[in-house]
């Protein structure tokens, strides 16, 4: 049975659509790898899946980082390393997939995964919107 947290909520939204709109995108992949992950007894499916997710994860980072040059957002860099910091781990995950005997993500993953994105959309996302609304009020 599929556990829940990746739901959208109101308190996810960063004030711009297009990046609430990829969130949502992510959490709704990364809640079909775990739902494969809980019910399928193919690791191949899990796997295409988490694939799929990473694929998603990388586009939505691009886009993302494209958006705060394209505003002059001061924290470019620091965000880009929190962004590499989570694709090394999903490649690890990934690695620790492909090795087990079990064929299935342990539940850590799904835990480490639902607190990094509600944690970062929260914090670190909001930062480069508040410096977005911020500088159009101002004018800049």
């Amino acid at each position: 049975m599929t556990r829940t947290g990746y739901e959208w909520s109101p308190s996810l939204e960063v004030g711009s659509k297009r990046m609430d709109d990829e969130h949502r995108e992510l959490l709704g992949r990364m809640a079909r790898v775990e739902e494969l992950n809980s019910r399928s007894l193919d690791k191949t499916a899990v796997i295409d899946a988490f694939d799929d997710f990473v694929t998603c994860v990388r586009f939505h980072f691009t886009d993302e980082e494209a958006h705060m040059v394209k505003m002059g957002y001061p924290k470019t860099d620091v965000h880009h390393r929190i962004h590499e910091s989570l694709l090394d781990a999903l490649t690890r995950y990934r690695a620790e997939l492909m090795t087990s005997v079990h064929g299935r993500f342990p539940s850590s993953v799904f835990d480490f995964f639902k607190t990094w994105i509600t944690t970062h959309i929260m914090i670190v996302d909001r930062q480069y919107c508040d410096f977005e609304r911020a500088r159009t009020a101002s004018g800049s």
